[in-house]
């Protein structure tokens, strides 16, 4: 749903900051971000990449698009229909299907990382 939202860009959020921390104008650091957190080249192992279609932030995150993984252990899962953190929740009755296969991939990757 947030795709239709056109005015919800980079100017948006610079204004909201600017606003919110009394002229705030200095832009992200992208480059050292990422020589410090690896961008998609994690410098780990084991672990799960879970993000959902309807949450905002998964533009942002590893999805199943975003190419080979630098580690065979990683795991990248785009949920459709779910939201950020969803498939952290309790599963209920009411969950997509999606969401209760996503839970399962993750179950099994943590078990297979616990026997080895």
């Amino acid at each position: 749903p947030f795709s239709t939202w056109k005015w919800l860009n980079l100017d948006f959020y610079r204004a909201l900051c600017a606003e919110a921390f009394d002229g705030w104008t200095a832009d992200p650091q992208v480059r050292w971000i990422n020589d410090i957190y690896g961008d998609i080249r994690i410098a780990g192992t084991n672990i799960v990449f879970p993000s959902g279609t309807i949450d905002p932030w998964h533009a942002l995150g590893v999805t199943n698009t975003t190419g080979r993984m630098a580690q065979e252990t990683e795991q990248p899962i785009y949920i459709e229909g779910t939201a950020h953190c969803n498939d952290l929740y309790a599963p209920a009755n009411s969950d997509p299907a999606s969401l209760t296969f996503a839970r399962q991939v993750i179950a099994n990757k943590v078990s297979e990382w616990i026997k080895a």
